[in-house]
C-alpha cells in the first residue's frame, strides 16, 4: 500500500535547499576602523575648513551673527568631533556591509551618497528652509559635500582595506 503524501512532504518539496554553505561574515577590525575613520574624518574636517573659512568666510560670519549667543567655548570642538565621528560612521558602514554588498568601488560610493544625503543635503535643505542660510548657499554646500563625502569615504575605506590586506 502506498502512503499518501502528507502536508509535511509537500512543504519539504516546495522549500529549496541550498547545498552551498554561506561564508561567515568577516569580523570588523577595530584598529583599522579607527584609523580609517580618523582619515575619513580628517578629510571631512579639511573640506569643511576649506569651505567655511577659505571660501565662505564672510557669509558664514554674517549668517552666524544672530546665533552668536548660542555659541560657547566648546562649540567648534563639538562640531569638529562630530565631523570626525561622521568619518568613523562612514567607514563603519562600509565595514559592516562589505560582505553583503561587495568590497568594491560601487559599495564605497553608494554609502558615501547615502551619508551625503542624510548629513549634507538634508541639513542644507533644513537650514535653508528655516532661513538660517541663504538659498544660494544651499546648492554650493550640497555640491561641495557631494565631492567631499565620497573623497572621505574613499580615503577612509582605502585605509581600512589596506590594513586588512597587510594583516592576512
Amino acid at each position: 500500500m502506498q502512503r499518501r503524501a502528507g502536508r509535511s512532504d509537500a512543504l519539504r518539496r516546495r522549500v529549496p535547499v541550498s547545498h552551498e554553505r554561506e561564508r561567515p561574515a568577516t569580523p570588523i577590525d577595530g584598529h583599522r576602523l579607527l584609523a580609517g575613520g580618523a582619515i575619513a574624518g580628517g578629510v571631512l574636517l579639511a573640506g569643511e575648513f576649506a569651505l567655511n573659512v577659505l571660501v565662505l568666510q564672510r557669509s558664514v560670519e554674517e549668517s552666524t551673527r544672530p546665533f552668536e549667543h548660542l555659541f560657547g567655548r566648546w562649540t567648534a570642538a563639538l562640531l569638529a568631533f562630530n565631523t570626525l565621528l561622521l568619518g568613523g560612521v562612514i567607514v563603519f558602514l562600509y565595514a559592516a556591509t562589505r560582505d553583503r554588498l561587495g568590497a568594491g568601488l560601487a559599495t564605497k560610493l553608494g554609502l558615501a551618497l547615502l551619508v551625503w544625503f542624510l548629513a549634507w543635503f538634508h541639513c542644507a535643505l533644513v537650514t535653508t528652509a528655516l532661513g538660517a542660510s541663504a538659498p544660494g548657499y544651499f546648492w554650493l554646500t550640497a555640491a561641495w559635500g557631494l565631492v567631499e563625502v565620497p573623497a572621505a569615504a574613499l580615503a577612509g575605506t582605502w585605509v581600512y582595506e589596506r590594513g586588512r590586506a597587510t594583516r592576512r
